[in-house]
């Protein structure tokens, strides 16, 4: 009887009643969870298909088996996938090779190996993701501390030559100069710190976990207020510990990068050649106290249009 009920009920969920309008595609939104930067962006992404398509909705945390959300989604027949969140993303994308696919909200997904790479994904996928562009970051440490000379950055994490040559480029192009330690365990950060401070006017972190977490956070923010070296933290957790300041996405802007990306795919575009979409819209956080105990004096302008911890 056990087998019987839990088959019928099955089958009752993957049967389970979407009303469709006549001859619009079918959109299945997954979730990963729900938490306020995953909802934004898919506010933003549904308002902008709507009347474009007949969106299913799903939150992967609700379902303790995946496989039955992937049924679940299979049995819609959807048109395209859109998926918030990295978790989502790689429960479905070995499930659903032939489905077009688009992300948001998603950090690293090249060095994840979710993606070839930025300019052509090589799968069935592209989407919107979190990293904000070497350019916009060293514009924007320009314009906060125009007197800056030399950015240093720490890396463990593997990255490719050509990434750094990348971000050199970028320095360069907004009157900087870049100078990168690599190390190869966390008990290496506060020697690498030590030998960028020579040389470098400000630490730029960057999304490496190898680097920057609970163990070195601490140490960073100390030696960078003790030397003077204002810190560009990560997000604004680290602003609200101490970081100088920070730059945060948009999410609506990654919902809505998505849906403008939805509207091609389902004209037949092929998502494999489509770029993936970073942030052109940036937040600036700043700590104030900590501007303060480096005797840096912000524009009023940048200031005014700040958020101030």
């Amino acid at each position: 009887m056990n087998r019987l009920f839990k088959t019928a009920l099955l089958s009752l969920l993957l049967l389970s009643s979407v009303s469709y309008s006549a001859g619009q595609p079918v959109v299945a939104l997954i979730k990963s969870k729900n938490i306020a930067p995953y909802n934004m962006a898919e506010e933003a992404f549904k308002d902008r298909m709507k009347g474009k398509a007949d969106i299913i909705e799903y939150v992967l945390d609700d379902f303790h088996d995946k496989k039955l959300l992937c049924q679940k989604v299979r049995s819609s027949n959807p048109d395209l996938i859109f998926i918030v969140g990295t978790s989502a993303l790689k429960v479905f994308l070995p499930e659903f090779n032939k489905t077009p696919i688009l992300f948001s909200v998603v950090l690293n997904p090249v060095k994840l190996k979710l993606i070839d790479s930025w300019t052509e994904t090589g799968r069935n996928l592209s989407g919107a993701a979190l990293n904000i562009p070497y350019e916009i970051q060293f514009e924007w440490i320009k314009k906060v501390l125009p007197d800056a000379k030399q950015v240093g950055i720490i890396y463990k994490m593997d990255c490719s030559n050509r990434c750094l040559e990348k971000a050199a480029e970028a320095a360069k192009q907004s009157g900087l100069k870049l100078e990168i330690q690599k190390i190869e365990k966390i008990k290496d950060v506060l020697p690498a710190l030590k030998e960028l401070s020579k040389h470098s006017d400000i630490l730029l972190g960057i999304p490496d976990l190898g680097v920057y977490n609970r163990k070195t956070l601490k140490q960073i923010l100390l030696f960078t207020l003790r030397n003077r070296m204002p810190f560009i933290g990560i997000s604004e957790q680290y602003v609200k510990a101490g970081a100088f300041f920070c730059l945060s996405v948009d999410y609506k802007e990654q919902g809505e990068a998505a849906a403008q990306m939805a509207e091609k795919v389902l004209e037949g575009f092929d998502p494999a050649i489509m770029p993936v979409k970073r942030p052109k819209n940036v937040k600036l956080s700043i700590n104030k106290k900590t501007a303060r105990r480096l005797g840096i004096k912000i524009n009023k302008k940048i200031l005014k249009d700040a958020i101030l911890y």
